[in-house]
């Protein structure tokens, strides 16, 4: 039975995080590293340091390093550029602006590069977006995707190395099972019907969160069970004989640890350094706690300060940034002067 492993990188949203989350793990590479970059909602007139890798943003404000973001990929719905007001830079200067969706929140993010006539903060960002967009088929559930088999034939991402093909191989999910073809490489396990290459199921190893066989009403069964970010799945497969399906689990498995070893994200890009000491600096990127304890209320405020709408101290009315109520113990809209909340739930029985 492979181990369970849960990805947060690329589909999480994370405020004032430790030093440890902010470090880049395996498979995880360092695509630019920008100094003098302002996150203008959030901490505006504050220089930090933005990271970007080929999974998430990272960004650390330079006088309080655990005033830090990590925004994954994933979660990243819109880009845009738009003039906004930055303190650092004295008036109005370009940003780049992303919107983020969570199954639980909306966010809005702002970062200003204080060296205005260079476009390094777009390109990069820009860059690496389109590259982990393009390769999703490395890293999503795929099911009854058009593009995923070809006259028969499974189509081989870049780096992916087929290891077995299995003829004869019944998916679970229905009542009676379905006949098909499984087909294991370095990456992820497919399967697709014989009689309809596109009733197929994709599970990619960065999804898996363990591999076993387990009793079922058909009989013994290999069992590939997702992770909880898509929806703790268990997808069933019949592999006769007895001999052959164990053979088969102990190479999903065994895959499976090789690939967490050495994960395949497939976010291929080329760096390109405007300086010598860019290159110097890519090589180890430091990241550092200091001494700030974080309050639940002050947190609060933290998650407030990102949701999508205008900045604080921009009026009141629906685009107006929430803030944190302690009597509610949500963010809501400012109330208007001469108003409470007291009175604006409060019924008339007059």
């Amino acid at each position: 039975m492979s181990s369970s492993f849960e990805p947060w990188r690329d589909c999480s949203v994370l405020f004032d995080v430790s030093s440890s989350r902010l470090q880049v793990d395996k498979g995880e590479e360092i695509v630019d590293s920008l100094d003098n970059v302002e996150d203008t909602k959030g901490n505006n007139g504050v220089k930090g340091r933005l990271i970007v890798t080929n999974l998430r943003l990272i960004w650390q404000c330079d006088p309080k390093p655990s005033v830090n973001l990590s925004i994954g990929y994933g979660t990243i719905s819109k880009i845009f550029v738009k003039m906004v007001k930055s303190k650092l830079h004295g008036g109005n200067t370009k940003a780049l602006v992303l919107t983020c969706k969570t199954k639980k929140s909306s966010y809005s993010f702002i970062f200003t590069y204080m060296i205005a006539s260079s476009p390094r903060l777009f390109n990069s960002v820009q860059m690496i977006l389109r590259a982990y967009d393009s390769t999703r088929q490395y890293r999503d559930l795929r099911v009854r995707s058009s593009t995923l088999i070809t006259n028969e034939t499974l189509c081989v991402l870049p780096h992916e190395e087929v290891y077995d093909k299995l003829d004869g191989v019944w998916n679970l999910s229905g009542d009676k099972g379905e006949l098909g073809v499984l087909i294991v490489t370095n990456v992820r396990c497919v399967w697709f019907s014989s009689l309809n290459s596109k009733f197929n199921v994709s599970i990619p190893y960065y999804v898996t969160s363990s591999v076993t066989t387990k009793r079922s009403k058909f009989g013994a069964a290999l069992v590939v069970k997702t992770t909880h970010s898509t929806n703790s799945l268990s997808i069933g497969f019949r592999v006769d004989p007895i001999e052959r399906l164990e053979k088969t689990c102990r190479r999903i498995v065994r895959l499976h640890k090789m690939y967490h070893t050495t994960p395949i994200y497939g976010v291929d890009f080329e760096r390109v350094f405007e300086e010598e000491e860019d290159m110097n600096a890519l090589q180890a990127v430091p990241f550092q706690d200091d001494d700030i304890e974080i309050t639940h209320e002050q947190q609060s405020d933290i998650l407030a300060a990102y949701v999508e709408g205008k900045l604080r101290g921009e009026g009141h009315g629906s685009d107006a940034l929430p803030v944190y109520n302690e009597e509610l113990g949500l963010a809501v809209e400012p109330l208007q002067n001469g108003f409470t909340l007291c009175s604006l739930i409060e019924i008339n029985h007059e």
